[in-house]
């Protein structure tokens, strides 16, 4: 036989194979099975691997596609007239029960549906689980099933579950709130009286810094006279305001200059708390969720920072003038 009379056998034997198929097919419906490959032609003893296959192979005839038990992980996009029929088991002769063999559509993640239909009319799902895993892009959401445009879609005796949404993105860093100012500076302590004495007034503590809504620091505290201690400091004001430091004994000046008889320092003022994010909810129309108006309104402004506490007046001295110890700074 010369080699031109082969391929024309070959032909001929393809498409009647391939008639006959689809012949098995026109007179019911269209196979698949987790154990089928989708160059199969979709007959009960040949069925395709995969749903959008078989819905391929359906389509011109408007037959059902019979679904075997097992997670089938696709797209699957629905066509007018073709039902999906799910819970088969090609092992014991395409018997069917949808709880024993249960049949899964799990989307590919992501924005996509794991099940659409648009523009479409006259189709029915029945003993079908249709499920999509978790979204993870910030503002994305989770489609299981989404039907646009489309008339007289029935879902009988199925399961859709999507996955939870993911968070929205991040919302910006709000402006740096004022800062509050210093305190008065500490001042050394002095002599008054005397003939070989300095000539001066008992030095009042410093000013606390100012603060944002009256949140100032406190007052230093003012300095002992002779044998008098030096005054606390006062605690800055707020919510949670700096305590003022203790005062210096007196009689413990510069000639005992140890730190234990220092005029302490004034405890820091607490942060302010932070601002809490704004809530978007993002809108839903007929083709999905835009995740786009879900935009977080502005945080709240975070609270003032409370004023710190003043420093320690330092106590006098005991010598034959007049004694002043060094006021507490602000």
């Amino acid at each position: 036989m010369s080699s031109s009379s082969q391929r024309s056998q070959f032909r001929f034997f393809s498409a009647a194979a391939a008639l006959v198929a689809l012949a098995g097919i026109a007179c019911g419906q269209v196979y698949v099975a987790p154990s089928g490959h989708d160059a199969a032609t979709g007959t009960a003893n040949d069925p395709v691997k995969t749903i959008a296959r078989g819905l391929e192979l359906a389509a011109p005839m408007a037959v059902p596609v019979y679904v075997a038990g097992g997670t089938y992980v696709e797209t699957v996009e629905l066509i007018s007239n073709v039902d999906i029929l799910g819970g088969f088991d090609r092992a014991s002769g395409w018997a069917r029960d949808p709880d024993l063999y249960q049949t899964v559509i799990q989307g590919t993640g992501g924005s996509a549906p794991a099940m659409y239909a648009d523009f479409i009319a006259d189709v029915t799902v029945d003993g079908v689980t249709v499920t999509n895993s978790d979204a993870t892009v910030p503002g994305e959401s989770s489609l299981a099933v989404l039907v646009i445009d489309s008339i007289r879609v029935v879902f009988n005796d199925c399961r859709v579950e999507a996955g939870a949404g993911a968070d929205g993105a991040p919302g910006a860093r709000g402006a740096q709130g004022w800062y509050g100012s210093n305190g008065d500076l500490g001042l050394g302590g002095c002599e008054d009286g005397g003939v070989f004495c300095e000539s001066c007034a008992q030095p009042a503590g410093g000013w606390g810094g100012w603060g944002a809504d009256g949140n100032d620091g406190g007052r230093g505290g003012a300095p002992g006279r002779d044998t008098g201690n030096g005054s606390h400091g006062e605690p800055g004001e707020g919510d949670n305001g700096g305590a003022g430091g203790t005062g210096t004994p007196a009689g413990m000046g510069d000639w005992n200059p140890s730190s234990a008889h220092v005029g302490k320092d004034g405890g820091d003022g607490a942060p302010g708390a932070a601002g809490l994010g704004g809530r978007g909810r993002g809108d839903f129309y007929a083709w999905g969720y835009d995740s786009a108006s879900a935009a977080g309104a502005a945080g709240a402004q975070g609270e003032h920072g409370s004023g710190g506490g003043g420093g320690g007046g330092g106590g006098g001295g005991t010598v034959s003038c007049v004694s002043y110890g060094a006021r507490g700074g602000g």
